[in-house]
């Protein structure tokens, strides 16, 4: 069956076919036996009616073929063993160039060929990355590189990624996996039913100090300070509405909105340093926050891995959607994120934002990309400084309550992460084609890689990743969050369960 699907189109199907070879494949083609042709550049400019089909969807004229094309076919080559003495290989090399004319004679390979040149060059070069990569496709001992989603939005941004790598031809072994949640995603990178996903600050640290999670961050995101170089960090600030009288650490009563339960900038900056300052103790914490707000917003409060014995109170979720009903940490909260944060205070029901430096800046001025922004002035809203006063948002280098870790992906195998670094650098990580790629979100925000994000980097000591600062402020809180220990605690107690029930019944 799939000897006469490849040969349909041929008159015969053998060597010598009128559609065999460069010629041929062009032939077919003009014939209207087929589609497209695959071929050498040296048979363009034959028709001029046909166009050059690129890797990336793209289609242009025939003289574009040294950027549209599907791979550089490297010169013919002889090739000898490296366990050749030295001088052997010169006495080779000699022979081959004395007898250049013989050979191109009588071996076919080398008929076109002007001369022979030697080059010390390795095979990966001589090749070229478009050719040797092509290669990967043949190869199939290489594990799928398994990228753990956490909703519906960025599994199809990851899918996006997956056939945009497989047409540039970085890799074809991308997989999209579905997580519950950030935290269902260490689980399964620790497991090994996923590779890596990208984490919140809070969350990686949390992940750190569980002994059960095997992960650690290999690749974080970079981003861009007020003097225009790239950090691997970014900075937690509150926001307010111009003309607030609040001041930080004096928010007592206030009504706030948070980007997350046990988020970096929306909970573990702005709480652990009320917590520092005295303003709210560190025993019974979401209990303490929930008496030192009258109202918030703070999605993923009342799930049951963040409030086990259910008594979170309600005032923590009392500003979300629908009456405090729709308190999820997903993308179904419109308040659940950074964006969702600021819109919670925008839409008149909190006095106080916990979100990143930029968020406001992608929301205002024309920036945001969804119906509530759209006449939204960064002009008309501040920020709240550690010592009191007020900042223009534009002035968070300044204005900020404190520098916290970017995002960054984790990983449970070192040769995975170098795997998929390669991939990202393959993919040219310089080219704004690259970065509209991984750092822009379509049906969403922040999805994967937060949008504001402008290039990755290789962290070289990731137990220097976490930021000193940042450090100080996590150890107000009692106990960290418990990701995977929690789980095998829960496991645990219901194998105990079902055993006792068992035991029980004979």
């Amino acid at each position: 069956t799939n000897r006469l699907a490849v040969c349909k189109l041929c008159p015969d199907c053998s060597s010598n076919s009128t559609y065999a070879g460069y010629e041929g494949a062009l032939k077919c083609l003009q014939h209207n036996n087929g589609d497209i042709a695959f071929v050498s550049h040296k048979q363009l400019g034959k028709s001029g009616s046909l166009s050059l089909l690129c890797p990336d969807g793209q289609v242009k004229n025939q003289s574009d073929y040294e950027k549209c094309n599907w791979a550089t076919r490297p010169s013919d080559v002889f090739v000898t063993s490296p366990e050749i003495e030295n001088g052997k290989l010169t006495d080779i090399t000699k022979a081959l160039k004395e007898n250049a004319d013989k050979i191109k004679k009588h071996l076919h390979t080398f008929s076109d060929s002007k001369n022979f040149k030697e080059t010390n060059e390795d095979y990966k070069t001589i090749m070229g990355d478009g050719f040797f990569n092509t290669f990967e496709y043949y190869h199939t001992c290489k594990d799928d590189l398994r990228w753990c989603t956490v909703s519906d939005a960025e599994m199809k941004k990851c899918s996006d990624l997956k056939l945009a790598f497989a047409a540039k031809r970085a890799t074809n072994k991308l997989k999209c996996v579905k997580g519950a949640d950030a935290h269902d995603c260490v689980r399964k990178v620790t497991d090994k039913h996923a590779d890596f996903v990208v984490l919140d600050g809070g969350i990686i640290v949390d992940a750190l100090k569980d002994d059960i999670c095997d992960v650690k961050p290999v690749i974080s995101e970079t981003h861009i300070t007020d003097e225009g170089a790239e950090e691997a960090s970014y900075y937690a600030v509150a926001v307010v509405k111009k003309g607030s009288t609040l001041a930080f650490p004096k928010l007592k009563d206030a009504k706030s909105c948070h980007t997350g339960y046990g988020k970096t900038s929306g909970w573990k900056v702005p709480v652990g340093l009320l917590i520092e300052k005295g303003e709210i103790k560190n025993d019974s914490i979401a209990h303490n926050v929930g008496k030192y707000f009258s109202q918030s917003c703070v999605p993923g409060a009342l799930d049951k891995k963040n409030n086990p014995n259910d008594d979170n109170p309600a005032s923590l979720c009392a500003l979300c959607p629908n009456n405090g009903k729709e308190c999820s940490a997903s993308k179904d909260n419109k308040y659940y994120g950074y964006t969702g944060a600021f819109r919670c205070l925008v839409e008149n029901n909190g006095e106080v934002a916990f979100v990143k430096h930029t968020t406001v800046l992608e929301s205002t001025d024309g920036n945001g990309k969804e119906g509530w922004e759209k006449n939204l002035k960064s002009e008309n809203y501040e920020l709240l400084c550690n010592d009191g006063s007020h900042e223009s948002v534009q002035n968070w280098l300044k204005c900020h309550l404190a520098k916290v870790p970017a995002h960054a992906m984790v990983f449970n195998d070192d040769e995975v992460a170098k795997r998929m670094y390669s991939v990202f650098s393959y993919m040219d990580l310089t080219s704004s084609e690259t970065k509209d790629l991984l750092f822009t979100s379509s049906g969403g925000k922040n999805l994967l890689f937060k949008d504001s994000a402008i290039g990755l980097s290789y962290i070289a000591e990731p137990k220097k990743f976490i930021p000193h600062t940042y450090k100080n402020i996590l150890k107000t809180f009692s106990k960290p969050e418990k990701i995977c220990s929690a789980a095998s605690s829960t496991l645990y107690n219901a194998c105990i369960l079902l055993l006792l029930t068992f035991i029980a019944f004979f």
